[in-house]
Protein backbone atom coordinates (compact mmCIF):
# COMPACT_ATOMS: atom_id res chain seq x y z
CA UNK A 1 0.00 0.00 0.00
CA UNK A 2 1.40 3.42 -1.07
CA UNK A 3 1.57 6.15 1.77
CA UNK A 4 1.87 9.31 0.64
CA UNK A 5 1.89 11.26 4.33
CA UNK A 6 -0.80 12.65 6.18
CA UNK A 7 -3.26 15.56 4.70
CA UNK A 8 -2.20 19.54 4.46
CA UNK A 9 -5.48 21.49 5.46
CA UNK A 10 -6.39 24.34 4.12
CA UNK A 11 -6.50 26.62 7.44
CA UNK A 12 -3.39 27.49 8.43
CA UNK A 13 -1.07 26.36 5.30
CA UNK A 14 -3.46 28.14 2.68
CA UNK A 15 -1.09 28.68 0.17
CA UNK A 16 -2.43 25.64 -1.77
CA UNK A 17 -5.33 27.65 -2.46
CA UNK A 18 -3.83 29.51 -4.78
CA UNK A 19 -2.99 27.53 -7.02
CA UNK A 20 -6.38 27.64 -9.21
CA UNK A 21 -5.09 28.98 -12.53
CA UNK A 22 -8.43 28.24 -14.81
CA UNK A 23 -10.58 28.71 -12.04
CA UNK A 24 -9.69 32.47 -11.26
CA UNK A 25 -9.39 33.28 -14.88
CA UNK A 26 -13.43 32.57 -14.94
CA UNK A 27 -14.23 33.65 -12.10
CA UNK A 28 -12.77 37.21 -12.36
CA UNK A 29 -12.56 38.15 -16.39
CA UNK A 30 -15.29 35.19 -16.94
CA UNK A 31 -12.77 33.65 -19.63
CA UNK A 32 -10.09 31.29 -20.41
CA UNK A 33 -8.85 33.54 -23.23
CA UNK A 34 -9.31 36.58 -24.88
CA UNK A 35 -7.81 36.80 -28.24
CA UNK A 36 -7.23 40.42 -27.39
CA UNK A 37 -4.41 39.40 -24.99
CA UNK A 38 -1.17 40.85 -26.77
CA UNK A 39 1.65 42.75 -25.36
CA UNK A 40 0.81 45.82 -24.77
CA UNK A 41 -2.70 45.18 -23.63
CA UNK A 42 -4.41 47.19 -20.92
CA UNK A 43 -8.18 47.89 -19.54
CA UNK A 44 -9.10 48.19 -15.89
CA UNK A 45 -12.75 46.31 -15.52
CA UNK A 46 -15.21 46.73 -12.81
CA UNK A 47 -15.68 43.84 -10.59
CA UNK A 48 -18.88 42.44 -11.00
CA UNK A 49 -19.71 41.73 -7.51
CA UNK A 50 -17.96 44.01 -5.55
CA UNK A 51 -18.36 48.01 -6.61
CA UNK A 52 -15.66 49.52 -4.91
CA UNK A 53 -12.75 46.42 -6.37
CA UNK A 54 -11.25 46.78 -9.51
CA UNK A 55 -8.95 44.79 -11.90
CA UNK A 56 -6.19 45.61 -14.02
CA UNK A 57 -5.21 43.73 -16.60
CA UNK A 58 -1.82 43.93 -18.45
CA UNK A 59 0.01 41.84 -21.11
CA UNK A 60 3.59 41.76 -21.39
CA UNK A 61 6.42 39.43 -23.03
CA UNK A 62 6.76 36.82 -20.54
CA UNK A 63 10.21 35.56 -21.82
CA UNK A 64 11.11 32.03 -21.39
CA UNK A 65 9.66 29.97 -18.51
CA UNK A 66 11.45 26.70 -17.63
CA UNK A 67 9.02 24.08 -15.62
CA UNK A 68 9.63 20.57 -15.24
CA UNK A 69 7.43 19.80 -18.32
CA UNK A 70 10.15 21.66 -20.51
CA UNK A 71 11.18 24.79 -21.76
CA UNK A 72 8.84 27.40 -23.07
CA UNK A 73 9.71 30.35 -25.27
CA UNK A 74 7.66 33.42 -25.93
CA UNK A 75 5.57 33.30 -23.85
CA UNK A 76 2.90 35.79 -22.90
CA UNK A 77 2.58 37.47 -19.23
CA UNK A 78 -0.75 38.07 -18.23
CA UNK A 79 -1.00 40.32 -15.11
CA UNK A 80 -4.71 40.64 -13.10
CA UNK A 81 -4.33 43.69 -10.13
CA UNK A 82 -7.09 42.91 -7.85
CA UNK A 83 -7.88 46.15 -5.55
CA UNK A 84 -10.05 48.22 -3.71
CA UNK A 85 -10.25 51.84 -4.50
CA UNK A 86 -11.89 52.70 -1.10
CA UNK A 87 -9.11 50.56 1.06
CA UNK A 88 -5.83 49.38 1.05
CA UNK A 89 -6.60 46.07 1.44
CA UNK A 90 -10.19 44.90 1.65
CA UNK A 91 -11.46 41.96 2.89
CA UNK A 92 -13.78 41.12 0.22
CA UNK A 93 -13.12 37.17 -1.18
CA UNK A 94 -15.42 35.09 0.46
CA UNK A 95 -15.20 37.18 3.37
CA UNK A 96 -11.61 35.84 4.49
CA UNK A 97 -8.90 37.10 1.74
CA UNK A 98 -7.81 40.23 0.75
CA UNK A 99 -6.99 41.68 -2.90
CA UNK A 100 -3.69 40.77 -4.41
CA UNK A 101 -2.48 39.96 -7.91
CA UNK A 102 -2.39 36.56 -9.95
CA UNK A 103 0.51 36.50 -12.89
CA UNK A 104 -0.12 33.88 -15.64
CA UNK A 105 2.50 32.79 -18.21
CA UNK A 106 1.18 31.20 -21.50
CA UNK A 107 2.69 29.58 -23.77
CA UNK A 108 2.26 28.79 -27.74
CA UNK A 109 -0.06 24.93 -28.42
CA UNK A 110 0.23 24.34 -24.56
CA UNK A 111 -1.43 26.67 -22.22
CA UNK A 112 -1.00 28.43 -19.06
CA UNK A 113 3.01 27.32 -17.71
CA UNK A 114 3.35 28.78 -14.91
CA UNK A 115 0.70 30.79 -12.31
CA UNK A 116 1.93 33.17 -9.39
CA UNK A 117 -0.77 34.56 -6.66
CA UNK A 118 -0.11 36.76 -4.35
CA UNK A 119 -3.23 37.42 -2.53
CA UNK A 120 -3.73 39.40 0.95
CA UNK A 121 -1.37 37.97 4.14
CA UNK A 122 -1.70 34.26 3.74
CA UNK A 123 -1.48 33.09 -0.26
CA UNK A 124 2.07 33.15 -1.80
CA UNK A 125 1.76 30.75 -4.01
CA UNK A 126 3.95 29.80 -7.53
CA UNK A 127 2.63 26.81 -9.56
CA UNK A 128 4.87 25.45 -12.73
CA UNK A 129 3.33 22.75 -15.23
CA UNK A 130 5.15 19.77 -14.79
CA UNK A 131 3.13 17.07 -17.25
CA UNK A 132 0.98 18.40 -20.07
CA UNK A 133 -0.51 16.24 -22.72
CA UNK A 134 -2.32 18.72 -25.08
CA UNK A 135 -3.35 18.58 -29.05
CA UNK A 136 -3.84 22.62 -30.34
CA UNK A 137 -4.49 23.78 -33.19
CA UNK A 138 -2.46 27.09 -35.17
CA UNK A 139 -1.25 29.25 -32.59
CA UNK A 140 -3.36 28.60 -29.87
CA UNK A 141 -2.39 29.92 -26.23
CA UNK A 142 -4.80 28.02 -24.03
CA UNK A 143 -6.14 25.30 -26.71
CA UNK A 144 -9.51 23.25 -24.89
CA UNK A 145 -9.65 20.35 -26.44
CA UNK A 146 -11.52 16.95 -25.05
CA UNK A 147 -8.45 15.00 -23.77
CA UNK A 148 -6.12 17.59 -22.92
CA UNK A 149 -4.82 17.67 -19.42
CA UNK A 150 -2.31 19.99 -17.44
CA UNK A 151 -0.48 19.07 -14.17
CA UNK A 152 0.89 22.03 -11.52
CA UNK A 153 3.00 21.76 -8.54
CA UNK A 154 3.45 24.44 -6.01
CA UNK A 155 6.95 25.51 -5.56
CA UNK A 156 7.20 26.92 -2.30
CA UNK A 157 5.43 24.07 -0.68
CA UNK A 158 7.03 21.73 -2.77
CA UNK A 159 10.47 22.61 -1.24
CA UNK A 160 8.83 22.24 2.45
CA UNK A 161 8.46 18.64 1.80
CA UNK A 162 4.92 18.58 0.32
CA UNK A 163 2.45 17.33 -2.39
CA UNK A 164 1.29 20.49 -3.68
CA UNK A 165 -0.49 19.44 -6.65
CA UNK A 166 -3.55 20.25 -9.02
CA UNK A 167 -4.29 18.69 -12.15
CA UNK A 168 -6.96 19.70 -14.85
CA UNK A 169 -8.39 18.07 -17.67
CA UNK A 170 -11.11 18.33 -20.36
CA UNK A 171 -13.34 15.58 -19.98
CA UNK A 172 -15.97 16.64 -22.38
CA UNK A 173 -17.85 19.23 -24.84
CA UNK A 174 -19.88 19.93 -27.09
CA UNK A 175 -21.07 23.69 -29.11
CA UNK A 176 -18.39 25.16 -27.16
CA UNK A 177 -19.05 24.49 -23.89
CA UNK A 178 -16.74 21.80 -22.22
CA UNK A 179 -16.74 20.41 -18.48
CA UNK A 180 -13.41 21.03 -17.16
CA UNK A 181 -12.21 18.38 -14.19
CA UNK A 182 -9.97 19.00 -11.47
CA UNK A 183 -8.07 17.46 -8.62
CA UNK A 184 -5.91 18.80 -5.83
CA UNK A 185 -3.22 16.60 -3.98
CA UNK A 186 -1.98 18.00 -0.80
CA UNK A 187 0.21 15.96 1.83
CA UNK A 188 2.78 16.16 3.79
CA UNK A 189 5.25 13.70 3.03
CA UNK A 190 7.64 14.27 5.90
CA UNK A 191 8.18 13.07 10.12
CA UNK A 192 4.22 12.78 10.89
CA UNK A 193 5.33 13.83 14.73
CA UNK A 194 6.99 16.58 13.52
CA UNK A 195 4.25 17.58 11.45
CA UNK A 196 1.49 17.32 14.43
CA UNK A 197 3.95 19.16 16.34
CA UNK A 198 3.57 22.20 13.66
CA UNK A 199 0.35 22.15 13.73
CA UNK A 200 -0.33 22.14 17.64
CA UNK A 201 2.18 25.14 17.74
CA UNK A 202 0.14 26.45 14.72
CA UNK A 203 -3.26 26.39 16.70
CA UNK A 204 -1.78 28.43 19.69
Amino acid sequence: MLETGVWGTRGEENRIFGVKPFRYLQMLLGTLWDKRWAVGFSEVLQHENYPDVKIKVTVTDGGSIETHAGMFDDTLHLTLDVYNEKEPISKYFYNYTDCGTKEYWFAKGVGIVRFKCTWGKSLDSDALLTEYRVIAYDDEMLPIHIGNRWRYEEQNLTNEGYIARRDYKIISGMSGRYLLADHQMFTFRGDVSAYDTFKAELAK
